[in-house]
């Protein structure tokens, strides 16, 4: 008897899509495992964000153009060290830890706004974990306190500021290195 040469053709397509079929459950195992943090640069949930995102957009640049919101405390500007951000000229806020945080509200002529409402929440970019809702208090001429806050890592931070004038709400973030 003579052995009939066999096509190798079906097994290595079987030997295929089980590999395939393992990688895929091994791929929803990991992703499984992992937290999810939620964006939270609206200050409001992913859901409001994507059913209103033009309006908030656009009532944000409405209200960017009258008004401006500056973060007055004792601190330092630095363009951060990576090569990355030097080429885009981005900069940051260098803060001690427990220093105080003020904020102003101005508009475009630089006048101070006493009839703001500002919410402020304290946010890490990487995990929302570390978010802090921070107490806001009216100071005078447009400035409000943040006060003093308890850093537990020096890191980057956002300053995610909702601020309210009249009907005009706008956000702004601001980043934050702690040292």
């Amino acid at each position: 008897m003579t052995k009939e040469k066999q096509n190798p053709w079906p097994r290595l397509i079987v030997a295929f899509l089980i590999v395939a079929v393992i990688l895929l459950i091994w791929t929803v195992v990991k992703t499984s495992q992992m937290p999810v943090h939620e964006e939270n640069s609206f200050m409001t949930t992913y859901q409001d964000v994507e059913m209103n995102a033009d309006t908030i957009y656009t009532q944000s640049q409405n209200f960017l153009k009258k008004y401006d919101i500056l973060l007055v405390s004792e601190h330092e500007v630095r363009a951060l060290e990576q090569e990355f951000y030097k080429k885009r000229g981005i900069t940051t806020n260098v803060i001690k830890p427990w220093n105080e945080i003020e904020l102003q509200l101005v508009d475009s002529e630089g006048n101070f706004v006493d009839n703001g409402n500002v919410e402020v929440l304290l946010s890490s970019p990487t995990m929302r974990i570390y978010d802090k809702e921070v107490d806001v208090k009216y100071l005078s001429k447009g400035k409000f306190s943040i006060g003093r806050i308890n850093f537990e890592k020096s890191r980057r931070w956002q300053l995610i500021i909702k601020a309210m004038v009249s009907e005009l709400t706008g956000l702004k973030n601001m980043e934050l290195f702690i040292e």
